[in-house]
């Protein structure tokens, strides 16, 4: 299968995706007790991850060409072979504990905005944010029961929330926090060439994916929410 425009940014905002985490980070390196210490839990989180990645995708494409599955388990867990089936279950049990561990993270960090919004205590739990944390756990739940072929949702998330929180947000909230705080710190030529380039990134994935994604809605055969 040829890559086109449509197929280009659907994968790329499929992969922006994947960094739903990232608009975290402030909040779990501001609450290590060494925050400095960031980087060396980063660099290396990365370099597996991106390792990881590129063999899966390289591999499913050398193996299954034009048939590879926007989630490639299904093309393991149908390969004809024992070897295959086994290797595929084994793969998904990983991807499920994978998942809900990242579930449990971002779960958390939107329970807390919640709690906050309700002026919740934070330095004690009682029913209410058992109640919160229930209601957000229930969203997730209704959310993956309705969009069983999440593949298409996923590209439009990557391609809007993610992006703007990733890289538009970020540089902007930098250059106020720059210039709001008492020492008017300015920011280095290096720096503004950095976010200029990331922000510009950021405009351009939002546009082409969002449109892509929603010609992707508009096909036919799309599988609509029960």
């Amino acid at each position: 299968m040829a890559t086109s425009f449509t197929t280009f940014w659907m994968g790329t905002s499929m992969i922006i995706f994947t960094l739903t985490g990232m608009s975290l980070y402030p909040t779990i390196q501001n609450d290590m007790r060494k925050p400095q210490r960031w980087p060396l839990a980063v660099v290396p989180a990365y370099i597996v991850s991106v390792a990881y990645c590129m063999s899966t995708g390289v591999v499913g494409v050398e193996m299954f060409h034009s048939s590879v599955h926007p989630n490639i388990l299904y093309n393991v867990q149908c390969h004809s072979s024992k070897v295959g089936q086994v290797l595929g279950k084994a793969a998904a049990g990983i991807y499920i504990v994978n998942g809900i561990g990242e579930a449990l993270i971002s779960s958390a960090a939107v329970a807390q905005e919640a709690e906050e919004l309700l002026k919740l205590p934070s330095h004690k739990v009682n029913y209410k944010h058992i109640l919160v944390r229930s209601g957000v756990w229930l969203v997730i739940i209704g959310v993956a029961v309705a969009v069983p072929h999440f593949h298409k949702y996923q590209a439009l998330v990557g391609a809007t929330t993610v992006c703007m929180n990733n890289f538009i947000f970020p540089p902007l909230f930098y250059y106020w926090l720059m210039k709001s705080g008492e020492d008017h710190l300015k920011v280095s030529i290096c720096e503004n060439l950095v976010f200029t380039a990331v922000v510009i990134f950021g405009a351009v994935a939002i546009t082409c994916g969002t449109y892509t994604s929603m010609l992707a809605f508009l096909s036919d055969g799309e599988p609509r929410p029960c």
